[in-house]
């Protein structure tokens, strides 16, 4: 297992530098990796190794940077871009050889001081809670979310949906990921999808903890629920959850 990811954090390290102007050392300094009671917060645990940490980290930036690119946004040119949910800055991080002004926000006190200490002078990072966030209107090129509405409950997700839309300028890109039905739903026969898809068109289920709780739209329900921004594509991932790739209209 350790050789695999040995393997995936190369293969997607040189990835990424093919499409960076250069390479900075916290993309890959072993020494800025949270430990596991941290990324336990938020996640597997097991991302708190390295080669993990980092071979997830490339690869997320190597598909964002791909589905801006196949859409037509020229994010050589972006400004200003935030991390919806940062955690602990492993994506965000990978963005600096870029020379956007980077953001990242989230709800998780530790993750977010660990964030701030890691990234100091590189990216501007906030605890927020509910809406507002404390940014001006039409202030991002570039908002993304990795995991986040997956977590978040169908009665918030719409004033979630009008606050990035407030945030996001006219034209800019959003990329949110999503559960893919196949994969993530504790559905467990056709007849209980149909029931969904002719009902509400999502589910809810785990606890109340944010880590434990988590949500499934239909596609149906994502566009219905998205429709401020204009939908460009809802693209599967590998074994991973589905990038939905956005634009404010």
């Amino acid at each position: 297992m350790s050789n695999q990811w040995e393997l995936e954090r190369a293969y997607w390290w040189n990835r990424l530098k093919a499409v960076l102007p250069h390479t900075h050392p916290l993309q890959s300094d072993n020494s800025t990796v949270p430990g596991a009671n941290l990324v336990n917060q938020i996640q597997n645990p097991a991302k708190a190794q390295p080669d993990v940490y980092f071979a997830t980290a490339y690869r997320h930036a190597v598909e964002f940077l791909s589905d801006l690119d196949r859409h037509g946004f020229d994010y050589r040119q972006f400004k200003r871009v935030l991390e919806f949910g940062v955690g602990s800055g492993r994506l965000l991080r990978q963005f600096i050889p870029l020379g956007w002004n980077l953001y990242g926000c989230d709800v998780t006190p530790d993750l977010v001081s660990f964030s701030q200490r890691v990234l100091n002078g590189y990216a501007q990072i906030q605890l927020t809670g509910s809406p507002p966030l404390p940014y001006e209107n039409e202030f991002f090129d570039f908002v993304y979310a990795v995991s986040v509405f997956t977590h978040i409950q169908m009665a918030e997700t719409p004033a979630w949906v009008e606050e990035l839309r407030r945030i996001v300028r006219p034209g800019g890109a959003l990329i949110i990921t999503v559960f893919e039905v196949n994969r993530y739903s504790p559905i467990a026969s056709a007849r209980e999808y149909d029931q969904l898809e002719i009902g509400s068109g999502y589910l809810e289920w785990g606890s109340a903890d944010v880590k434990e709780r988590f949500i499934y739209m239909t596609p149906e329900k994502l566009l219905k629920t998205w429709s401020s921004f204009e939908v460009l594509e809802l693209r599967p991932r590998f074994l991973d959850q589905t990038h939905m790739i956005m634009r404010r209209r």
